[in-house]
């Protein structure tokens, strides 16, 4: 008997006609052949593979993820998406289109033919006029670029405007749900004007009934009854990547709450946590009201709406999704309000053909006129001059990443040294290609900072998130080198550039096998990349983790004027190397120095430098507490990035990472640490929004450890006044060892007594960390006092102790702990520390075993701590007290990492 199958049949819209040089979308859809036919498997859904080819002549990049989900209605979850770019000469091409299942079976291929030409649109030259009036139309533009797709929302026969949209073609209208839901009823109907199309010669502004056409989250689209007044346009849309919009001025035109005026608000674009969406600092004197929810983002630089606020507090920031997000989101809404062929896509990098949007004068003005001279000049400039670029690999084992990340901090810091003010970083960092087998799909290009001086650079990089190695042949270091040639300014850029490469996989060799790399779309020629970067005055230098003798052959074809081991590689030489000569060294070159409690380096021009003290007794897991906290900033996307402070501090905490993960056990008991010195990175948060603010501003944590044993003497007290905040580790299991433990709080705080407030406490915040979760005796005692929760959205069911129940939590604990005066210290850390200045944390250095089949926590079988060599009679719940024990599953630290980001963000 045959087994069942199903007849699929592509979607594809391609572009018959492709000019050299200018980019086009490709969209590849299924559907059933038959739509009638039953369906015949038990699995809901099944996904398949798009690979996109287009030879030598045509290059393909993918905007998202490559699946298409089809379910057993016979439809799809959306289409995946491709850019295309003719590189060769005129003529006739193709792009051939595969089809696989997720165990990588090809179940169809197919061709589509393109025809190329070399004819490029000539673009007008639009120059503004310099005497044009604020508020009128100059003259060969648009209405419409001045602000007339301005909408004002109504409810029912209030007479007040309960927010604000933006009309993106001729009969819609895009704001937010929210918005729609301020009146009462909310079900009432729906009005809409637009105030500024008086402005353009009609006497009032027309009302025009609207109903809801389509919401999804908290967008909203709405249908006019009634097409607009002749003098309103549709507001000229551009899809940009938030990277292309960090730094950048805008504007906004809306109507403030219950007001029926038209106000204007300017600032610059930040970064925002959540995926698509911006950070809207404003301006002095400029405040986001609540009534500016829907209200289209101006670009000046631009000339062009790039997306919509979500989110207001009033004088301080506001949110908003970008219209390449509201086009994912809600696709095929925007191409009518974008006035061009659907198939084509305009980027930053390229000049817009002149169907595009994109006005050809991109000195246009904001919505409420031509930009002012005061904003011309607070605008933030665009650096288009690299001196220096650095592509990280991000994937791979975790110690070696971060050795790739000590290296690029540490020879950032160094040009920085050399050149002060003078040099222009950009980084840029990569990952793993996940194809055919049920993986995430392509993971594109990650820019750290394009571009900005060595001095602001670590705190971009920083931000560059790692991720595991999932395929090991198959490091996509030829999509960064495309990515960087695309970046580069086109033409010789005038002086020579520095690609500084630190990685271990190969790019893709010229025909993948499954024995090397994975089929990819992707598969750009790294040879004829670094032959053209060459071309353009860019000098390759590679870091590789091998021995440059014993390195894939494809790393070393790649033509490195100077090659080395990561191991070996010394920051300073690497900087001699590069060998920059067209700006003048320092006259006193920096040294690394260490970097102590009394004395650290100066920060950075808008940058916050705090020092942390992390405290503990002999023996009470400090040095697996660090390595477990790299551990979670490499796990999380936390914007924390780990640093060593000097070479011995950075070889000591991967030699720690890698005892705790490769090797599965801890640090020698009493490991020195003494002299460890860790910068942690951290971005700011915004004003008035839980995410991260400017990614050029940020948090420098110096974090020193010190013993707390033996009680008060001159350095310790010394240090420990020098430290801003404190973090201290509490274990409760662990037996008194002489003139130990927590004579800390009765003898060595006092003599800080200098240093009291007003209110008789230290000014220090206090991190107080409960230690060892995992063991059976604390979760044990946590259940019996009803303190344990779980977070909804976490996959594994983890239970966690928050809150105040941590607090209670710690208070018991130190009641019945087997430490010496144990039971007084909650007192002492009322007595010397401010309530609102102390938090408590539950923590687990290696966390809870995790069932790997289910994925999920089990309360019958948590311990992920077991004897090395099992002994008879012996259980895993008494394996902690052993002498040799190893780590059973993998390492998921709780709440290590969250008493950084409380003083981080504090």
């Amino acid at each position: 008997m045959s087994p069942p199958t199903v007849q699929l049949e592509p979607l594809v819209s391609w572009p018959r006609t492709m000019t050299v040089g200018q980019e086009y979308l490709v969209t590849v859809d299924l559907r059933l052949a038959r739509p009638g036919d039953e369906w015949p498997y038990r699995e809901e859904e099944f996904a398949f593979s798009c690979m996109l080819d287009g030879g030598e002549r045509i290059a393909v990049e993918s905007v998202d993820d490559i699946s298409v989900i089809l379910h057993r209605f016979g439809g799809t979850y959306g289409p995946a998406r491709f850019v295309v770019t003719a590189r060769g000469e005129a003529g006739d091409d193709e792009l051939r289109l595969s089809l696989s299942t997720q165990r990588g079976a090809t179940v169809r291929i197919d061709i589509l033919p393109v025809r190329v030409t070399t004819l490029a649109l000539e673009e007008e030259d639009h120059h503004p006029d310099p005497r044009s009036v604020p508020g009128e139309p100059r003259q060969g533009r648009r209405p419409g670029e001045e602000g007339t797709w301005v909408a004002a929302i109504y409810l029912e026969d209030d007479p007040a405007p309960v927010g604000t949209g933006v009309l993106i073609d001729d009969g819609r209208v895009l704001t937010c749900v929210h918005v729609l839901l301020a009146g009462s009823p909310p079900t009432g109907r729906l009005w809409v004007t637009f105030p500024r199309a008086n402005r353009y010669g009609a006497s009032v502004a027309p009302r025009t009934e609207a109903r809801l056409e389509i919401s999804r989250g908290d967008l909203a689209i709405l249908v006019l009854r009634e097409p607009p007044p002749p003098e309103v346009a549709a507001a000229p849309v551009r899809l940009d990547e938030v990277d292309d919009l960090v730094g950048r001025r805008w504007s906004a035109a809306g109507l403030p709450d219950r007001e029926g005026r038209s106000v204007v608000v300017k600032g610059v674009m930040d970064p925002a946590p959540a995926h698509g969406n911006v950070t809207l600092t404003t301006d002095p004197g400029h405040r986001l009201d609540p009534g500016l929810s829907g209200a289209a983002v101006w670009s000046p630089g631009y000339g062009a709406v790039i997306g919509m606020i979500l989110w207001a507090d009033g004088p301080g920031s506001g949110v908003a999704i970008t219209m390449r997000e509201v086009d994912a989101l809600l696709p095929g809404r925007l191409r009518a309000g974008r006035e061009r062929r659907p198939d084509v896509l305009d980027r930053e990098d390229r000049p817009a053909p002149a169907r595009a949007t994109v006005p050809p004068d991109h000195d246009a003005g904001p919505p409420d006129g031509p930009l002012d001279d005061q904003a011309a000049r607070d605008a933030v400039p665009r650096r288009e001059r690299a001196d220096v670029i650095l592509a990280i690999e991000m994937s791979g084992r975790s110690e070696a990443v971060l050795r790739r990340r000590q290296l690029a901090a540490a020879t950032i810091e160094q040009l920085a040294a050399r050149y002060p003010g003078e040099v222009n970083v950009a980084i840029v960092g990569y990952t793993y290609h996940d194809f055919s087998r049920g993986g995430d799909g392509h993971r594109p290009v990650v820019t750290g900072s394009w571009l900005e001086p060595a001095e602001n650079a670590l705190a971009s990089l920083a931000n560059l998130k790692s991720t595991s190695e999932r395929f090991p042949g198959a490091a996509p270091l030829e999509d960064a080198l495309h990515y960087i040639d695309r970046r580069l300014p086109s033409g010789d850029p005038g002086h020579p550039v520095v690609l500084l490469v630190l990685a271990r996989q190969p790019p893709h060799p010229a025909r993948a096998s499954r024995g090397t790399a994975l089929p990819c779309p992707h598969r750009y020629d790294h040879q004829s990349l670094t032959r053209r970067l060459a071309e353009r005055g860019v000098r390759l230098m590679t870091v590789i983790d091998d021995a440059p003798d014993r390195a894939s052959p494809h790393l070393r074809r790649l033509g490195a004027d100077h090659s080395v081991e990561l191991q070996r590689a010394d920051p300073a030489s690497l900087v001699d190397a590069m060998a920059i000569q067209h700006v003048a060294p320092a006259r006193r070159p920096a040294t690394t120095r260490r970097i102590t409690a009394e004395h650290g380096p100066a920060p950075e021009p808008g940058q916050r430098v705090r020092r942390i003290g992390l405290l503990g007794p002999v023996g009470s897991g400090k040095a697996t507490f660090l390595a477990a906290l790299n551990v979670a900033i490499l796990r999380q996307d936390s914007g924390l990035s780990l640093l060593g402070a000097n070479r011995a501090a950075a070889d000591q905490l991967v030699a720690l990472t890698g005892a705790l993960v490769q090797e599965r056990g801890f640090p020698p008991p009493g490991t020195v640490l003494d002299d460890t010195e860790l910068t942690i990175w951290a971005s700011r948060p915004s004003r008035g929004f839980l995410g991260l603010g400017r990614r050029e501003t940020g948090v420098r944590l110096h974090l020193g450890v010190m013993d707390t044993s033996g009680g008060p003497h001159e350095d310790m007290t010394r240090w420990l006044a020098a430290c801003d905040d404190l973090v201290y580790l509490f274990d409760p299991l662990r037996e008194p060892e002489g003139d130990d433990t927590y004579g800390f709080f009765l003898s060595t705080l006092p003599q800080l007594g200098r240093d009291l407030d007003a209110a008789g406490r230290l000014p220090q915040r206090l991190a107080v960390c409960v230690t060892k979760f995992d063991d059976f005796r604390v979760l044990e005692t946590a259940r019996q006092l009803r303190l344990l929760s779980v977070d909804p959205e976490d996959p594994h069911g983890l239970p966690r102790v928050v809150g105040e129940d941590a607090k209670e939590l710690f208070q018991q604990l130190c009641r019945i702990s087997p430490g010496e005066d144990t039971d007084i210290v909650p007192n002492a850390v009322s007595r010397f520390f401010h309530e609102d200045r102390t938090r408590y944390f539950v923590t687990s250095s290696i966390g809870f075993y995790v069932n790997p089949e289910s994925g999920l926590f089990d309360m019958e079988d948590y311990q992920n701590l077991i004897p090395a060599r099992p002994a008879g009679g012996r259980s895993a719940r008494s394996a902690q007290s052993g002498d040799e024990i190893r780590i059973r599953g993998e390492v998921r630290p709780i709440n290590v990492l969250e008493p950084f980001l409380w003083l981080a963000r504090s």
